[in-house]
């Protein structure tokens, strides 16, 4: 795997970790009483995997929230896979997990290495982004060994997201400083892709064409491949972003601090009534109809078409 940036190294800046603070990004942090959630991923409405803090990893079988057995108590920021028997996980230490249908299992850890975005398209081919020694990262399963790169030029990737096997996006901030930073590759070969903005955090898109990064101070930004260029939105969300996942074009989801959230209709922004003050890291959903949002202290918010409940 090869990744074409400029080199050099910069302490990643002040951002909020985890747990909602603004410490340095992904800080060791006290544990509520109720399992903090980092990230959230499933491969249906009944297999729905949310992890966090201490090892949390939480279960929803279509009908409860359930406690899941863990084998760390490591800080879990991320989790993705390709189906109900194919579930990583990631987080401090370099802590990978892997389920295979039956158990979570810890698959390698590497002191000094934080963990904090996975997208894997099928079973051979699973993409994580992170941090080591305050240069930003990247791993790559090929379905029998990791292979890491360091991108120089980020302090951080905090996300990954693909429209194939063949077009991976990555996102997170600049070596300079408070500058959003996008990685692109055809799964070999990496290219910083062209991007003047704020510290990214998160991406979702409906194809190489149509992609959208959501930065940290708010502005959500479109990438039109067609016309080769990134719009800022009209009405871009108020509050901090951590996250962002969609079901089409025309309804896509973004979350943040403060129980933030926010639907786009494909026109505008508009924020919606959450009924918490957690900060909200991730959202994923089985359909449009079918969303959950995850965050600090037990937030676990479903949204069901027409309005969200906890």
């Amino acid at each position: 795997m090869a990744v074409a940036t400029s080199t050099g190294c910069r302490k990643v800046a002040p951002e909020p970790n985890k747990s909602g603070s603004t410490a340095a990004a992904l800080s060791s942090t006290p544990i509520p009483a109720k399992a903090s959630y980092a990230a959230v991923w499933g491969s249906g409405s009944d297999n729905v995997w949310a992890v966090g803090a201490n090892g949390a990893i939480g279960h929803y079988d279509g009908h409860a929230w359930t406690t899941a057995d863990s084998p760390t108590k490591k800080n879990l920021s991320a989790i993705g896979g390709s189906g109900r028997t194919d579930v990583w996980a990631g987080g401090d230490d370099g802590t990978t997990l892997h389920y295979d249908g039956s158990s979570w299992k810890v698959e390698s850890e590497t002191k000094g290495e934080t963990l904090i975005g996975i997208w894997a398209s099928i079973r051979n081919d699973v993409w994580i982004t992170g941090i080591n020694d305050d240069v930003a990262m990247i791993r790559h399963y090929d379905g029998k060994k990791w292979d890491d790169a360091p991108v120089g030029a980020a302090t951080s990737l905090w996300e990954a997201w693909g429209s194939s096997s063949h077009d991976v996006w990555m996102v997170g901030t600049d070596q300079k400083g408070g500058q959003g930073f996008v990685l692109r590759g055809d799964g070999k070969h990496f290219e910083r892709h062209p991007f003047e903005g704020a510290s990214l955090r998160a991406i979702w898109g409906t194809g190489p064409d149509q992609v959208w990064v959501a930065a940290y101070d708010g502005p959500i930004y479109t990438w039109d491949g067609k016309a080769k260029k990134w719009t800022p939105a009209a009405s871009p969300p108020t509050d901090k972003l951590l996250g962002l996942w969609g079901a089409s074009a025309t309804d896509i989801w973004a979350v943040g601090l403060n129980g933030g959230a926010y639907h786009f209709d494909g026109h505008t922004w508009v924020k919606q009534a959450t009924g918490t003050k957690e900060a909200l890291w991730a959202a994923w959903g089985a359909n449009a109809s079918d969303v959950w949002l995850v965050g600090t202290n037990g937030a676990t918010i479903h949204w069901d078409g027409k309005s969200l409940s906890h």
